[in-house]
């Protein structure tokens, strides 16, 4: 049940929550009589929690396949960087905002704010020897190992540039004659990736850049025309709505009024300061849960949920109604 609302409240992944409950508990069941410190305060139990994950996104195969490491870049350099915990991640694992002000700033050579076709062009003949026609996979391979991008963004954006051979020159970039500001060349990259998520919406649970898109939307481009999706339309006020619709329309069937009611006080039980959380009816099964099972919810909004769940059963615990 610990482990279920973790994933179903949380939007946390399924082995994160089994790393966690191993780390804390080590049994199969826990008390509530002695579980919390009253004492604990909010940055503690927030740097307690994001220690643990810095813990479990350590090894190769979590960093780089499991959400909720995926987002924990841009947690720890915007979000919240005072804690403790951010300070023991590798921060060679870069936050996709990085990644594209450092690929656009690279291009502008001499540091005056704007990309000229010149500067692009003395870039590109830096980095290969004939620069007349880069096939998709001499530019992609370079493009995404020089920011530690993902291949499928640098072939992505090739294929944005080149649409109809397999050849890219300088003047495809598309660069006017008096060049482009480096703010618009990441935001430029960034709607590209955005176009590439949307276009598989599979990508925000297999792909890192997917992934921390809300967040960085949030974070360092909040002005974007192509970030007001994220901004705009999340959130879960908004997915209460959604939720809502459900309830009228063509194909509306009576044994699903159930499910579509439950759902709605799911969700509205996480926008609620007071209200304690209903029964969970789902069992906590691993073996239903991949790596990435769970919402795309941000890191952020996660510890939130998790003060408010942790303050909620302090005063539980302390007045004795546990």
């Amino acid at each position: 049940e610990w482990g279920t609302r973790r994933v179903n409240y949380l939007g946390l992944s399924a082995d994160f929550s089994l790393f966690v409950w191993e780390d804390q508990h080590r049994k199969s069941c826990l008390s509530l009589d002695n579980s919390y410190n009253v004492t604990t305060t909010r940055d503690e139990y927030k740097s307690g929690f994001v220690e643990r994950l810095v813990q479990f996104c350590q090894t190769e195969e979590n960093r780089t396949t499991n959400l909720d490491c995926f987002d924990l870049p841009e947690l720890c350099t915007y979000s919240m960087p005072e804690l403790p915990a951010c300070a023991e991640l590798n921060m060679a694992a870069l936050p996709l905002s990085a990644k594209l002000w450092a690929e656009a700033r690279d291009a502008d050579a001499d540091s005056d704010g704007t990309i000229t076709g010149t500067e692009m062009e003395e870039l590109l003949a830096s980095r290969f020897n004939d620069t007349s026609c880069l096939t998709m996979s001499m530019w992609a391979d370079s493009w995404s190992k020089m920011y530690n991008l993902s291949p499928e963004v640098g072939q992505f954006y090739y294929g944005e540039l080149v649409r109809n051979w397999n050849c890219l020159e300088v003047k495809d970039m598309n660069i006017p004659y008096a060049g482009v500001p480096v703010i618009e060349r990441a935001s430029i990259l960034l709607e590209t990736i955005i176009t590439m998520c949307e276009k598989d919406s599979t990508l925000y649970q297999t792909l890192p850049e997917c992934a921390q898109l809300s967040s960085t939307c949030r974070t360092s481009f909040r002005s974007l025309p192509a970030c007001k999706t994220f901004l705009d339309t999340c959130g879960m006020n908004q997915y209460v709505t959604c939720i809502q619709k459900l309830t009228y329309g063509a194909c509306v069937s009576a044994a699903d009024q159930w499910e579509i009611k439950a759902e709605a006080a799911r969700a509205r039980n996480q926008i609620k300061v007071n209200c304690r959380a209903e029964t969970v009816l789902a069992s906590f099964d691993l073996s239903n849960y991949s790596s990435n099972s769970g919402s795309s919810l941000s890191l952020t909004s996660t510890l939130i949920w998790l003060l408010m769940g942790l303050a909620i059963l302090v005063h539980q615990v302390w007045w004795g109604i546990l």
